[in-house]
């Protein structure tokens, strides 16, 4: 859908065909749709009121009992996220879709001593027909080995849990993929977040047509400062995704693409209220055998203004692209559709954000409701999104 015509043609018509006849319509039409332009980008930039519930992949998505949060003995956990998101995104965005289902975990565990052993399922369900679903296993050993350092074997605490930045983990694909399994150390005292790990995708055994595919991740969080209600904390992040294999019959080329972040954030605590501003660069770097993507290598900034408090979150964001990939971070920031191979451009500057609502704020469960646009100033193309997520923990 191009609303930068057709969507203000209808609008237009709707107004001021009651009083008009049709040459005074389209002289009427004609003289005033530079207003109408102009109050889209200022409605838009009042509300791209920027909620991280359904811009980012926050803690609300976490679905992992951390070692530290068990008793000693057995314990049962449970977890249920129940999704509905709508993208109405143009094609030079992102192809939209809704998406519309529940993941679904149950498991157990033991812990004894700073070692813990979890296992259990993993259901995922897709609403509607034809029926989708898929189910797979949860195992994970979690051993502390200091007060701040552990490791994690199996099933990952991810992705959620690596706290990454909407350029490099979107919803829309963590929804679809929320399982990682490979390795993981996590090293948390008070002045870094640390987390580095392996998600193997894809195995494979010899002769198999398919490559392996894995991503090697790190994440670090500095905090810098935290004194009088103030924060300021820098954050570095590496994502190494690999494609090849030496036991497949794949023709394809061994390939290694790489994204990364860097960026700093300022806080201010007012009262019941937490003010942030954040500044973030992502980059992209391309292997050469990569020929989906036909850049060696692109960026992107991101400045934004945060104000949260325990039900609301809100804020104004402006970002700009150039050259830049993502394989699973928001796709509406990429230049490329990487499912049919579609370009559009080298640049994309937009305004963004979304505005949240929490209905229900009790620890183990949530009801959440929240919306985003993304404007694009140089085609002055509009896309937005809704959601309603709820989530059950014990």
């Amino acid at each position: 859908m191009n609303y930068k015509l057709p969507y203000f043609k209808y609008f237009e018509c709707l107004v001021f065909g009651i009083f008009f006849s049709a040459p005074q319509k389209s002289s009427v039409r004609l003289r005033h749709r530079r207003y109408f332009l102009t109050a889209l980008k200022t409605i838009a930039v009042f509300l791209l009121i920027s909620g991280k519930l359904s811009a980012q992949v926050t803690p609300f998505f976490d679905r992992f009992p951390v070692i530290d949060s068990l008793n000693d003995g057995f314990s049962i956990h449970g977890h249920s996220l129940v999704y509905f998101k709508n993208n109405e995104y143009i094609k030079e965005a992102y192809p939209g879709f809704s998406a519309l289902g529940a993941n679904n975990e149950l498991s157990v565990s033991y812990k004894k001593q700073g070692h813990s052993f979890t296992g259990g399922i993993f259901y995922q369900f897709v609403f509607g027909r034809p029926l989708r679903s898929v189910v797979l296993p949860i195992l994970s050993y979690q051993y502390k080995l200091t007060k701040d350092l552990k490791v994690v074997l199996g099933t990952l605490e991810g992705p959620a849990e690596h706290r990454l930045s909407q350029e490099l983990q979107g919803v829309d694909a963590y929804l679809a993929n929320p399982i990682e399994y490979g390795a993981q150390f996590k090293y948390t005292p008070k002045w870094v977040d640390a987390d580095v790990w392996i998600n193997w995708r894809e195995n494979i055994v010899t002769g198999d047509s398919a490559q392996e595919k894995f991503t090697q991740g790190s994440n670090f969080n500095f905090h810098l400062f935290d004194k009088n209600d103030w924060k300021i904390d820098a954050n570095a992040t590496a994502l190494f995704y690999h494609f090849g294999g030496q036991i497949d019959i794949s023709e394809a080329h061994v390939v290694s693409l790489i994204n990364y972040g860097l960026g700093i954030s300022v806080s201010k605590k007012a009262g019941k209220w937490n003010n942030t501003v954040s500044y973030n660069y992502s980059g992209f770097k391309n292997d050469e055998d990569y020929t989906l993507v036909p850049w060696d290598k692109g960026f992107g900034h991101s400045l934004t203004l945060d104000v949260d408090n325990n039900t609301w979150y809100f804020g104004v964001g402006y970002r700009k692209f150039d050259r830049y990939f993502t394989l699973f971070g928001d796709q509406v920031f990429s230049l490329i559709n990487q499912f049919t191979g579609e370009i559009f451009g080298t640049k994309k500057e937009l305004i963004s954000g979304s505005i949240s609502y929490q209905l229900l704020g009790d620890k183990n469960f949530n009801i959440n409701i929240g919306s985003e646009l993304y404007y694009n100033l140089p085609t002055s193309q509009l896309d937005y999104n809704y959601s309603v997520m709820g989530r059950v923990k014990f």
